[in-house]
């Protein structure tokens, strides 16, 4: 155990692409509020754009090629560079003299478990996303000291498994107020020249098939047919905003839709003037932006999957739909929209819940909390911890060889 005199030294490793988004914004706002007179953070990314964000706080930071062997890029059997990241996990932990580790995602547990097993410091996985068994297996969470997800259904796959329940926790996002409040507040229909009697609906995210905005875009179309006015404002790039500015020219509501693309200021629009925050993501384990859209006090309508169900209460801080359905949809917008009081109180609501669940401030205290639970419980010695869960390899081994069985077949 550390002197009282001595700071926790935590390596946060972080895998992820060349932006900042969920997992970065969530990491970069526990690291701008944890206490550095207990606390100091080392951070060891893949990626330039955050490494520039992490040393704008003062923190140091190294930058490295991060591959996952029998990973979703190529190669996928990399083992020279494997073995290179098993050095420097090493060579950082040892150079630091660190106390723990986090890793921002499941990925760099695939290095960072064995040598943090070896050197007995506790590693924690903070998951961000849901896990299929092959990656629950080859990226070894289960050997984690502790597995936080965002929300329940990150971490249900794990407990299947037979991970150990006390070897899991679920610690919500949370949503930092204070930088929020920073940007400029974008006035909405002035953005977009709307005029008075268009009720403003703002979606954002990456365009991508998962975030679901086709079937937003047809619910739209739904609404023009009803005569409702509407205009949806969406933020966000990715690969399909070419087939989504394609499927609102052919369902001609064009006119309805702007594209704003990446935005910086996405607090700000949100305060703007927008009536209703609208998500139809066919997979979210979190939804960062719907805690921000009811910190804004704005209703929100999404999408009844993943972890989404603890972030809003239908009927109390919004309205859940079920997935791929731009009719239920429709209707849910259409109500709210027509029922200004209970609107309004949905919006109340939400933010107060935000605040009182979902601040930054009890993000970091969950967080700072576990990290001294870990460093004075004894670590497990060895380079894995349960022996329950090797019988989810040898199940997840014996499903590939059904697999290239039945292929032959």
């Amino acid at each position: 155990m550390n002197s009282t005199k001595q700071k926790t030294k935590i390596l946060f490793a972080h895998y992820g692409e060349d932006w900042i988004r969920g997992s970065e914004r969530c990491l970069l706002d526990l690291l701008t509020h944890i206490d550095r007179t207990v606390f100091q953070p080392v951070v060891w990314c893949n990626s330039n754009v955050m490494a520039k964000e992490v040393k704008k706080l003062g923190i140091e930071v190294s930058v490295d090629r991060f591959s996952i062997l029998l990973g979703w890029g190529l190669p996928r059997f990399d083992m020279f560079n494997y073995l290179y990241l098993l050095f420097r996990s090493f060579q950082l932990i040892r150079r630091y003299k660190i106390d723990l580790v986090h890793s921002n995602s499941g990925a760099p547990c695939q290095w960072l478990v064995p040598i943090s097993r070896i050197m007995r410091i506790p590693i924690v996985a903070h998951l961000h996303a849901r896990y299929g068994l092959r990656e629950r297996c080859c990226l070894a969470l289960h050997h984690v000291s502790m597995a936080i997800g965002v929300s329940r259904p990150v971490i249900n796959g794990l407990l299947k498994d037979g991970m150990k329940k006390q070897s899991t926790q679920v610690i919500h996002n949370g949503i930092d107020g204070s930088r929020l409040k920073q940007q400029t507040i974008v006035n909405c229909r002035t953005l977009i020249n709307a005029s008075v009697n268009e009720p403003i609906i703002v979606t954002a995210g990456s365009l991508i098939k998962r975030k679901g905005f086709d079937v937003l875009l047809k619910s739209i179309n739904i609404l023009q047919q009803r005569q409702q006015p509407v205009q949806l404002i969406i933020i966000g790039d990715g690969p399909e905003r070419q087939n989504l500015q394609h499927q609102a020219e052919t369902s001609k509501i064009s006119h309805l839709v702007t594209f704003l693309g990446e935005r910086s200021d996405v607090g700000g629009i949100l305060l703007g003037g927008a009536d209703l925050f609208v998500s139809t993501a066919r997979e979210e384990v979190f939804g960062l932006v719907l805690a921000e859209a009811a910190w804004a006090g704005l209703p929100v309508i999404a999408t009844n999957t993943g972890g989404i169900p603890e972030v809003i209460k239908d009927g109390e801080t919004g309205l859940l739909v079920p997935v791929d359905d731009p009719t239920a949809t429709a209707d849910a917008i259409e109500r709210t929209l027509q029922h200004n009081w209970a609107s309004f109180t949905m919006g109340v609501y939400g933010n107060d819940r935000v605040h009182h669940e979902f601040s930054v401030e009890r993000y970091v205290m969950d967080f700072q909390k576990l990290y001294r639970q870990l460093i004075n419980a004894k670590q497990s010695n060895g380079i894995f911890s349960s022996w329950r869960v090797w019988f989810t390899y040898k199940n997840w081994i014996l499903s590939i060889l059904g697999n290239k069985l039945n292929r032959i077949r």
